[in-house]
């Protein structure tokens, strides 16, 4: 299976994988990355990209479509309820292969509103 985290930066990588490896949030294993996840981040200047060169590269970067079975939007981007965001989501569609999943942090309506970023009643009306 092929998965890709997505960072705000290198520094970011390691929390934001714990946030999903962590028995915490899913006590099922149903979203638990591979432990080969390839990790890209929107500053990163290696954008010839293998899945199997161990490099973190640009997700801003155009990929071939349907290259992903997964992708993770770690908790340091700050991914906002917005039309930028709604954009964003729509366009990775194009590079999940089919049946593919868009894994990404959700909050509660109160904070989410407060902080702007994504609730799960937002993104069930949209989505």
């Amino acid at each position: 299976m092929a998965h890709a985290a997505f960072h705000f930066a290198e520094e970011f990588i390691t929390e934001d994988l714990d946030y999903y490896f962590s028995g915490e949030r899913d006590k099922n294993n149903q979203i638990r990355p591979d432990d080969n996840i390839y990790s890209m981040t929107p500053a990163s200047s290696h954008c010839c990209f293998d899945m199997r060169d161990g490099r973190v590269a640009n997700f801003f970067f155009p990929s071939q479509p349907n290259l992903f079975d997964r992708i993770y939007i770690g908790i340091s981007v700050p991914l906002f309820a917005n039309n930028w965001g709604a954009s964003f989501l729509l366009q990775l569609l194009k590079v999940l292969k089919p049946n593919g999943a868009i894994i990404l942090p959700v909050y509660p309506e109160g904070q989410a509103q407060e902080k702007g970023y994504w609730s799960r009643s937002f993104l069930e009306n949209i989505f």
